[in-house]
């Protein structure tokens, strides 16, 4: 096991691989706050780390889409509208700005912040950090 441990543990040394606090305490917080099969959106990590959604998804016990995923994939391509639809009223919604700051890319901060200002409007915060919120839709 010590030799395991000390070839693993910097395995994944890069911030950006990493789930950083507030992904692991958002993680926390959907697993002990939400019913066990509530389906999780998740808005912000960049494609090319897209396993963070995945990690997140196994940190919340709950099942994870990366929401551009959805804007973006052939599987989708068919359905697109409908299906972006049942995620947004379905799903709850995390916005995730932490990675996209570290890779300090202002266009995809701008693109997250259009996506909240133009899809989220029918839907209420319900929890907060500097860089994560989690949105759930309210039907009105």
């Amino acid at each position: 096991m010590p030799k395991a441990h000390t070839s693993l543990k910097n395995a994944y040394d890069s911030p950006v691989l990493r789930l950083n606090s507030e992904q692991i305490e958002v993680s926390e917080w959907i697993k002990d706050n939400t019913n066990e099969i509530q389906n999780v959106s998740i808005m912000g990590p960049p494609s090319q780390i897209m396993q963070k959604v995945w990690w997140m998804s196994s940190f919340s016990h709950r099942t994870s889409f990366l929401y551009e995923g959805f804007l973006n994939w052939k599987t989708y391509a068919e359905n697109r509208e409908q299906t972006i639809q049942n995620h947004l009223e379905n799903d709850l919604i995390v916005v995730d700005y932490s990675d996209v700051i570290l890779f300090g890319s202002q266009e995809l901060v701008d693109q997250i912040i259009k996506f909240e200002e133009e899809k989220l409007v029918n839907h209420t915060i319900i929890y907060q950090t500097n860089s994560i919120r989690v949105y759930k839709y309210e039907n009105t």
